[in-house]
């Protein structure tokens, strides 16, 4: 029986180990932890947190640009905006639109 065996695989099992190991690394080449599918996720990750980015970025830019203002000198438009909103006051003439808020998340985000 192992003569039969080495009779088949004679001298040709090196080559049969290393056509199992090119396959072996061609695998995890592909489909490994590290390999080409697991890039091309990395890589639509990275572009949805750059996104996400650029919107935070655009927004930290607009809260910036408030704070200056609101320091002095005060600018009475920024004043009477907040005046409105905080203390309800504004003229008789004024006409206030009311628009829907984003309500908050319940979910917890993962830190």
């Amino acid at each position: 029986m192992l003569h039969d065996i080495k009779d088949f695989f004679g001298n040709s099992w090196p080559y049969l180990f290393a056509g199992f190991i090119l396959v072996y690394f061609i695998y995890h080449l592909i489909g490994g932890e590290h390999g080409l599918i697991a890039w091309r996720h990395l890589d639509a990750e990275l572009i949805t947190h750059q996104k996400t980015l650029t919107a935070l970025k655009t927004q930290e830019d607009a809260l910036e640009t408030w704070v200056k203002q609101m320091k002095n000198p005060i600018n009475p438009d920024l004043l009477e905006e907040q005046a409105g909103k905080r203390l309800n006051l504004h003229h008789a003439e004024d006409r206030i639109l009311l628009l829907p808020q984003e309500e908050p998340s319940l979910e917890k985000k993962p830190l």
